[in-house]
């Protein structure tokens, strides 16, 4: 595979995610593996950059806590009533911030996800993006 931004590493796990996301929804069993597979259109896992693989792992194994997260600085809403891209958009973000070796600055990733939300969300979405990233991200 080609080498990939940082960047462009994460929206691809977003990607990720947000698939993973869509097979719940529906009732249908996500297999880690070939959600990646499918994404990332490769044969071996070996393939797939060794970032993605480990914040997609780590943004499902602590998906309920990211929800718990993310949930207490949401007003009037519920995490599952949030567009399926700001979820995935979430769930990446917060896990590569608090559960990987990346331990990436928060300010990088309240940049990228600002950007990302401005792309792929509602107008004035990322708003309560970058307010909610702001409180959970420390």
């Amino acid at each position: 595979m080609e080498n990939l931004s940082r960047n462009k590493m994460r929206e691809l796990t977003i990607s990720c995610l947000f698939a993973a996301n869509i097979k719940t929804n529906i009732g249908l069993d996500v297999s880690a593996k070939k959600t990646i597979d499918d994404i990332f259109a490769q044969e071996n896992i070996e393939d797939i950059p060794l970032f993605c693989q480990e914040i997609f792992l780590a943004a499902l194994k602590n998906k309920e806590e990211i929800i718990s997260q993310v949930s207490s600085y949401l007003r009037n809403w519920k995490f599952n009533r949030l567009n399926e891209v700001a979820q995935a958009l979430f769930l990446e973000v917060i896990a590569e911030h608090s559960y990987s070796v990346y331990k990436t600055e928060k300010k990088v990733l309240i940049n990228f996800a600002v950007d990302y939300a401005k792309k792929y969300l509602e107008s004035s979405d990322f708003r309560y993006i970058n307010a909610v990233l702001d409180k959970v991200l420390l």
